[in-house]
């Protein structure tokens, strides 16, 4: 059956990824319905979840995607197939699906899984707004672990609301004129303000106005981030 409503999220392909993402998305918003695209011969989740649909196709075809009601989706994750071996070859499938995608919905948000760090030229082409390397995500982990005991523990809150603090998006408020406005309000509310976008440096930029494009993310605990929203 076809997905009719909006404002979802839109995961390609079944495998271990998408299990534990469709979990995180779940406890991180209480309101997220998500729809799973696969070619499996039937639906690899309990459709007795209401927030969670399964549409049964080939992700490459504009047809699977029509059903998943692409053009009203909030965004789409593709996942690379790991039941394919050859890195090189789940990244062309990758691009494939991609290209499919961004034809169908090119003002739906993107995220997709890149097995190979040079392959993204192949995406020049195509508009995906982020890009997760794996094997090399994996690796610079695995690095900065060993230099820096106890950092992959620091990595896994950041990324998942279901540990410690967490990293959360916010509004710029209009009487925050300066970087320096928002960083002490904030850090008196127990936030703290780390980037705009993806510029890490708001500890030298205190003094600057802030853009109003401005995309703010903060360190801080649910509680927190719920009385500051």
């Amino acid at each position: 059956m076809a997905y009719t409503k909006e404002n979802h999220i839109i995961i390609i392909g079944w495998g271990k990824k998408t299990e534990s993402a469709v979990q995180e998305i779940l406890e991180s918003n209480l309101s997220a319905e998500i729809v799973i695209i696969d070619n499996l011969e039937k639906s690899p989740i309990d459709l007795g979840q209401n927030r969670v649909h399964f549409i049964q196709g080939d992700p490459t075809e504009e047809e699977t995607f029509e059903k998943a009601n692409i053009s009203e989706a909030k965004s789409v994750i593709v996942f690379s197939d790991d039941k394919i071996q050859d890195p090189a070859l789940r990244d062309a499938k990758t691009l494939s699906v991609s290209i499919t995608a961004e034809r169908l919905a090119p003002n739906v948000h993107t995220t997709v899984e890149v097995m190979i760090e040079k392959h993204i030229a192949n995406f020049s082409h195509v508009k995906v707004d982020e890009f997760i390397l794996s094997q090399e995500t994996i690796s610079r982990l695995a690095v900065r672990s060993a230099l820096y005991k106890g950092v992959s523990r620091l990595y896994s809150q950041l990324i998942s609301r279901q540990h410690g603090e967490d990293l959360y998006k916010i509004r710029k408020k209009e009487e925050w004129v300066t970087f320096h406005d928002a960083f002490v309000e904030l850090l008196e509310q127990g936030a703290t303000l780390i980037a705009d976008r993806d510029h890490l440096d708001i500890n030298r930029r205190l003094k600057e106005i802030i853009p109003s494009d401005a995309v703010l993310y903060v360190i801080c605990n649910k509680e927190t981030y719920e009385k500051i929203k």
